[in-house]
């Protein structure tokens, strides 16, 4: 027992004087420093798309992977974290998008520090609000909005389509606007976690950030209940931009409430100024300026010589088939199942 107590007083001893002797110590940190002469160079990626294998397409798409490949490449503080393409990948669900979906998976996992995109154009990206969870959404979309600088926007949906709501063991039996409400509310909170100056960065006191502008929600209601903090500071436009997309009362005062951006579902003029006007007044109701919302007229047109030969060129393209799919769409918006005769 004395020979052990003496071997520990000598390493105690050995450790002690290390320290106050003039020694140089070798320090060998858990992770590679960088020194102010040193630059950390960012791991970055791109992301590209086109939503046909058509010819006319696929030399977009190159072109794309090209430019990206060779911008970052190009830039001696970047090295190339990778180019994500998906290649006939139409529509706005990302669920058939593979590689956007990796993209947002090595962002949560810290393994992309920048994304880059084209000066003027961002992501926009639809998550419905009837079968998605609020946390995870707000985290995914906020990271993304972080490291594309601002680039990040969620196309809020309330979704309808009862197929869709039960790949994800969703029955749609509520109020799918009452929940909307509740989510997006929640989703918004949890954005705004962390102030707009709670990011610090300071390395001469070592202070990542100022954790007095970093809060916890709680939130519970009847359809959405989350708490916790988001671990991602503010982007450079604050939060992902809101886009809603509709023609219903309903949605336009959802739009009123909570959206950036209106995609309007319209077929006339007359209806486009009626509906610009509606969500307006939705934005005023909300304590909002009429103008904080950017409407978009969706149009659909119809190609023809006149407007008889439109309609009956538009005709050719409903088949028996099409028109089931369009009946059983409205049936799920409804509630109501309806049975072609015969069936």
């Amino acid at each position: 027992m004395v020979r052990r107590n003496s071997k520990i007083t000598r390493q105690q001893k050995k450790i002690r004087d290390a320290f106050v002797s003039e020694r140089t110590v070798e320090i060998i940190p858990a992770k590679r420093e960088f020194t102010d002469v040193e630059t950390k160079k960012l791991r970055v990626a791109a992301y590209c798309r086109v939503s046909t294998f058509d010819e006319s397409q696929s030399g977009s798409f190159e072109l794309q992977k090209q430019t990206y490949t060779e911008r970052i490449n190009s830039n001696p503080d970047w090295i190339m974290a990778g180019i994500y393409a998906d290649q006939g990948a139409s529509g706005t669900s990302i669920k058939r998008r593979e590689q956007f979906q990796q993209m947002l998976h090595d962002c949560r996992c810290g393994e992309i520090d920048l994304i880059i995109v084209t000066k003027r154009i961002g992501f926009g990206v639809t998550r419905a609000t009837s079968w998605s969870n609020p946390y995870e959404l707000a985290r995914q979309f906020k990271t993304l909005d972080a490291v594309s600088k601002g680039r990040a926007a969620w196309n809020a949906v309330t979704g309808a389509n009862g197929i869709s709501a039960q790949a994800y063991g969703v029955n749609l039996n509520f109020d799918r606007y009452g929940k909307a409400y509740e989510f997006t509310e929640a989703v918004q909170h949890l954005w705004s976690t962390w102030g707009k100056d709670a990011l610090q960065l300071n390395h001469s006191t070592k202070e990542f950030a100022d954790y007095s502008q970093v809060k916890t929600v709680n939130l519970k209601g009847e359809y959405v209940q989350t708490a916790g903090t988001l671990p991602i500071p503010p982007s450079k436009q604050g939060q992902p931009v809101i886009i809603h997309s509709g023609g219903s009362e309903n949605s336009i005062a959802f739009a009123g409430k909570y959206a950036d951006v209106f995609v309007g579902e319209l077929y006339t003029i007359e209806q486009g100024q009626a509906m610009r006007q509606a969500l307006r007044d939705a934005a005023v109701a909300n304590g909002r300026k009429p103008d904080d919302i950017k409407f978009i007229a969706g149009v659909m047109p119809l190609m023809g010589a006149n407007k008889k030969e439109a309609i009956e060129r538009h005709g050719t393209f409903i088949d028996g088939k099409t028109l089931l799919q369009r009946m059983a769409y409205i049936g799920h918006i409804l509630g109501v199942e309806f049975t072609p005769c015969g069936h």
